[in-house]
């Protein structure tokens, strides 16, 4: 879903970095309000993030780049989201009610009429866009149907280049893997993901699949 962050297990598991700035730094980039890591990792469906952080290394690093606390910032694009994916779906359905109406005033003519052939290519480029619009409307509302109704932030905070204590690492591989057994989609990340985040991910891996 964004430069920072890769499936562990496809669709349930994302492990990566501090979600924060674009999504994506090279190529095509969605619409202004959702272009946000946050937005797109929510967007592929996960509505459970994990924070591996301590309080103090997040406020340092938000400090240092000027950034909202990331509660509230996964909390507030989510809204941006659901009113984004909302929007869309009532452009798309004002674009397709427009073409539905003109259709109704295209006249058409029998074969024998010299505006016939004319009347009905018009009809066909009519019907070509109401089909387009049917297909965006339904797009966008099965956008909204996968999109998490809710979004829940988790802390487990690890120091940096240190070993978690064994019994509460435990309880949250143990709450870790209640949640991907109960279908929520979990993003795993701390300041850069490249350790904490894969130890997370290893040991969950064991206890699903070991």
């Amino acid at each position: 879903p964004s430069d920072a962050s890769s499936w562990l297990i496809p669709g349930m598991v994302l492990l990566g970095a501090y979600p924060s700035g674009k999504a994506r730094r090279k190529g095509t980039q969605p619409k202004e309000d959702i272009r946000g890591s946050s937005a797109q990792i929510m967007l592929a469906g996960v509505g459970t993030f994990v924070c591996l952080m301590t309080d103090d290394e997040a406020d340092d690093f938000e400090a240092s780049q000027k950034l909202e606390h990331y509660r509230r910032r996964i909390r507030r694009e989510h809204e941006n989201v659901v009113g984004a994916l909302k929007g869309s779906i009532v452009k798309f359905e004002m674009a397709l009610y427009m073409c539905q109406t003109e259709m109704r005033t295209v006249p058409r003519f029998p074969k024998t009429d010299l505006r016939h052939e004319a009347g009905e290519r018009a009809f066909a480029e009519l019907r070509a866009r109401e089909r387009m619009a049917m297909s965006a409307v339904e797009k966008a509302k099965r956008a909204l149907h996968a999109f998490p109704h809710r979004v829940q932030v988790l802390t487990f905070p690890v120091v940096d280049g240190l070993a978690p204590e064994p019994a509460p690492f435990g309880e949250l591989l143990e709450n870790l893997e209640m949640r991907l057994r109960a279908r929520e989609r979990l993003y795993v990340f701390s300041r850069v993901g490249h350790g904490r985040p894969s130890v997370v991910g290893a040991c969950l891996l064991g206890r699903l699949y070991g």
